[in-house]
Order: C-alpha cells, then sequence, then structure tokens
C-alpha cells in the first residue's frame, strides 16, 4: 500500500510541477496516470489533500539527500557543490507556473515550503559553514548565523518570479553564482584553493546556456 501511494505522489508530483496545480483537475491527473478517480480516491479525498501529501513527501526526501550528501563530502565546499547540484536537479523540473499556483492559491502548502527552508534548510547553511571552519575553509572571524540568514535569503530569491527577471539569466546560473559568490565571501586562502579545485572538476553547472534566448 506504502509503495503505492509513494509511486502515485510520485507520479502527480511531475504533473504538478510541469503544468502547474490549478490548470490540473483530478480528471486530468487520473488520465495522465493511466487509473481510475476511484483509485485516486481511495488514497486521497481531493486534489488538495494529495497537494499536501506530495509537498510533505518532496521535501522530506530533498532533506534525506541532503543527509546523504553531508555524509558522502570530504570537506564543506564538496558539500555544498553537492547539495547545490541536487537542488538544481530539482529546480530543472519546476516550472515557473507551479511556483505561481502554489504561492496564490495554496498559502498554507506555500507556508510549509517557506518554514523547511527558513529551518532545516537555515540549520544545514550553518552546519555547514561551522565545518568549514573547523575544516580551515571557512573563516573564523564570520557571524554563522548572520551569514547564514544572508544565504537563505539569496536562496529565497530564486523563487519569486520577479527578482532576476531583467537579466535574462537562467536559475542554473542565477544558483550558481549565488554559491560561488558566497564560499568566496567565507573562504580561508585554503578554502579558495579548494574551490578552484571543486570548480575544475565538478561541471555542477551548465554556463553554455547561462544566458535564456
Amino acid at each position: 500500500m506504502l509503495e503505492q501511494v509513494k509511486h502515485l505522489l510520485d507520479r502527480t508530483r511531475d504533473l504538478f510541477f510541469r503544468y502547474g496545480i490549478k490548470s490540473m483537475t483530478m480528471d486530468d491527473i487520473a488520465r495522465q496516470l493511466g487509473m481510475s478517480k476511484k483509485t485516486i480516491y481511495t488514497h486521497f479525498p481531493d486534489k488538495k489533500t494529495m497537494l499536501k501529501a506530495m509537498m510533505s513527501d518532496f521535501l522530506q526526501c530533498h532533506y534525506q539527500e541532503v543527509q546523504q550528501a553531508k555524509q558522502d563530502s570530504s570537506n564543506a565546499i564538496e558539500e555544498m557543490f553537492v547539495i547545490a547540484s541536487l537542488g538544481m536537479e530539482r529546480m530543472d523540473k519546476i516550472t515557473p507556473g507551479f511556483i505561481f499556483d502554489l504561492r496564490k492559491y495554496h498559502g498554507d502548502i506555500w507556508s510549509t515550503f517557506e518554514t523547511f527552508r527558513n529551518t532545516a534548510i537555515y540549520q544545514e547553511v550553518t552546519s555547514n559553514i561551522r565545518r568549514g571552519i573547523s575544516e580551515g575553509l571557512f573563516r573564523e572571524d564570520v557571524d554563522i548565523e548572520i551569514a547564514a540568514h544572508m544565504h537563505i535569503q539569496h536562496l529565497n530569491l530564486i523563487v519569486d518570479p520577479g527578482s532576476f527577471a531583467q537579466t535574462n539569466r537562467s536559475v542554473r546560473t542565477i544558483l550558481y553564482t549565488i554559491m560561488i559568490t558566497f564560499i568566496r565571501g567565507l573562504a580561508t586562502s585554503k578554502g579558495l584553493r579548494e574551490l578552484d579545485k571543486m570548480m575544475a572538476k565538478t561541471p555542477l553547472f551548465d554556463q553554455s546556456n547561462s544566458i535564456q534566448s
């Protein structure tokens, strides 16, 4: 049963991310998934409940990936690169229409998303900075809380459709610039050398498409 629900949430998430929320009716979802509405209603009484469960599962999966990235990374800078790459993979699948619908028509679920960024993600950023300081990669004189809040505010701008509208840059380029600028501001000489090595060997972002046509 749990596997069936998980599969249903994964497939519905792809539909919402691609087509937005408002335009997708339960009939559309059933048709796209190749199943009856009766089967869907067995697990979710309405679209709102399904959306809420989908977002909860999405955030939980992302958090688990972040934890795994922390364990697998050899240092704080590699950790930030890997986590940024995970975030970019997810952002690539989300259209502006989904963000717009979520903010305008489902404010309670949007608030859950914002709370996740401002608590769980904030804690991960502070943890990353502390790790970098202990490894000698980040400066000891940095105010960790201020730096973490600043970085979260920068990341929040990515989901604000008007923030970078005039730059005509892709989300990938925006995130890349935010991350590199943030790391360079924190880094010691040792950290800058590590950053240069990471940038040379880890092409996480396709800069060839940095300006959208």
